[in-house]
């Protein structure tokens, strides 16, 4: 487990460590969704209407929509793990309490 800070523009830092694991690279699709209060970054997609993503430099954004209809800011530090066996990375964000 990793934790990693959301930046302004809503991108974050994708480990090495995941990446190598789950054999993403550069030019891979990743699909972002907001699930049970985590967001899932899936390799595999499983709904068309799914945003599409890429890492670039171990980097990728979350969209505006996800972050706003959730409270995520940039104050927001994310838990990052990956599940292998649903070909899935998990960011579980923790949001400050006021």
């Amino acid at each position: 487990m990793f934790i990693r800070k959301l930046y302004k523009n809503g991108q974050v830092s994708i480990p090495k460590e995941i990446t190598k694991v789950m054999n993403i690279n550069e030019d891979t699709t990743l699909f972002v969704d907001y699930r049970q209060g985590n967001i899932i970054i899936e390799t595999q997609e499983s709904d068309s209407y799914l945003n599409k993503r890429t890492i670039y430099n171990g980097v990728i954004n979350i969209p505006k929509e996800i972050r706003d209809l959730n409270g995520i800011g940039s104050d927001c530090y994310l838990l990052i793990e990956a599940d292998q066996q649903l070909a899935r990375i998990v960011l579980i964000p923790q949001i400050p309490q006021l």
